[in-house]
């Protein structure tokens, strides 16, 4: 295949979500193996257009069986990760190549989880988002270590507060401050 600008940004987003998953300092999880496991058929074509993303309604769902797949390939390679990590995976790789690649404003795009930090928790947990009593609740596990069931509440919670302030899912990430 030539080298074109669909396989630019599959390689630069794959790299990122790589960077942003070292974070987690999951014992073996380098960055040549996220780029591995992003680099199956599952996700070039997924990151490509946001037509091949599940309908809106189908989102959730998609991601959970996105974070099993990402979960069992790394196993294969003897690499243990949580929901937290291969969500933050996924994330990223797919905020890499559609949010920023121009396709923000798609309905499908717009529904699409952002990537979930202690930044972002932390400075949510500040404001009247209802993240706070969210993170009491599940005992304020970190991003790295959740489970499926403790990162779709998360979700649940992020998208409650999106919905009240009438913006994407990808917008939350305004309240990501260093």
């Amino acid at each position: 295949m030539p080298y074109s600008i669909h396989e630019h940004n599959h390689i630069f987003s794959a790299w990122a979500a790589a960077r942003a998953a070292a974070a987690a300092r999951t014992k073996g999880l380098r960055t040549e193996l996220v780029m591995r496991l992003l680099d199956r058929k599952l996700f070039r074509d997924l990151g490509s257009h946001p037509s091949r993303l599940p309908k809106v309604q189908g989102i959730d769902a998609g991601h959970r069986r996105w974070r099993k797949s990402i979960k069992a390939q790394a196993g294969t390679h003897g690499v243990s990760i949580s929901d937290g990590v291969a969500a933050k995976i996924i994330n990223v790789y797919l905020k890499s190549r559609l949010v920023c690649g121009g396709y923000h404003n798609h309905p499908r795009v717009r529904a699409l989880h952002p990537p979930i930090d202690s930044i972002l928790l932390d400075t949510l947990g500040s404001i009247d988002s209802g993240i706070q009593g969210c993170m009491d609740k599940m005992g304020r596990p970190a991003w790295s270590k959740f489970t499926s069931g403790q990162y779709e509440t998360m979700i649940k919670a992020l998208r409650i507060y999106a919905r009240r302030s009438a913006k994407a899912l990808w917008e939350i990430e305004e309240h990501w401050k260093l």
